[in-house]
């Protein structure tokens, strides 16, 4: 199972996007077709592979990704609609959870339009030949969106996808955002760890608890 650390580390990967918008399938232009095409009248278009889940696509395009944190073993990702104050409340907001079971991998990478369709590196060979979980693109910091679905005109992309895990969309905000600042401090993997805070919490619940209760119990130990 894909324990504290590996989740942590699949956290860290992400940040390489927050601050980024969401778009929906990449264009690439002036490049040999090779999944799916589409004719104009005066020129052919190839879309790099497209959104997973595929109504991410028509929810999330255009949102920015403001937060990614770990909780544990849950990876969230929030995302925010520009306003002209950049103060969105929750509920402007929208929550992704990951949650990488017993195999699940995440990799986060910095690709121009043209190299959308390689072969990524730093996926298991045989996760390769398999569709992702999730797969999501945004456009690298410095590039503009022109707000329609495959209107991007950016040079450069930031793909997260991940492998063999389950995704919720949507979730509370505010659920998510509650749950990182209670239990943050009883995270061994969290910066804020405090190891005194899981014993107190042991010792709230009663006299009957062994270890393996605070290793179990996820709303004691993360």
């Amino acid at each position: 199972m894909v324990e504290g650390p590996g989740a942590t580390r699949n956290g860290r990967k992400v940040q390489v996007a927050v601050g980024k918008t969401m778009v929906t399938t990449p264009s690439i232009p002036d490049v040999e077709p090779i999944a799916v095409q589409c004719r104009a009248s005066t020129s052919n278009t190839t879309f790099s592979p497209p959104t997973l889940p595929h109504h991410l696509a028509g929810e999330l395009a255009g949102q920015t990704l403001a937060e990614a944190f770990t909780v544990g073993k849950e990876l969230f990702l929030i995302f925010t609609t520009p306003s002209d104050d950049d103060t969105p409340t929750d509920y402007e907001a929208n929550a992704l959870r990951l949650h990488f079971g017993m195999n699940g991998s995440l990799i986060a990478r910095k690709v121009k339009s043209s190299d959308l369709q390689k072969k990524q590196s730093g996926v298991a060979p045989w996760k390769q030949k398999s569709e992702p979980s999730l797969r999501l693109h945004f456009i690298d910091e410095n590039q503009s969106w022109h707000g329609g679905p495959s209107s991007s005109l950016a040079s450069n992309y930031v793909v997260v996808e991940a492998w063999d895990t389950t995704v919720q969309y949507p979730i509370s905000v505010v659920n998510s955002r509650n749950k990182l600042m209670e239990l943050s401090s009883r995270d061994a993997c969290s910066a804020l760890f405090n190891a005194q805070d899981v014993f107190t919490s042991i010792r709230e619940m009663g006299n009957n608890l062994i270890i393996s209760d605070a290793l179990l119990n996820q709303d004691i130990f993360p």
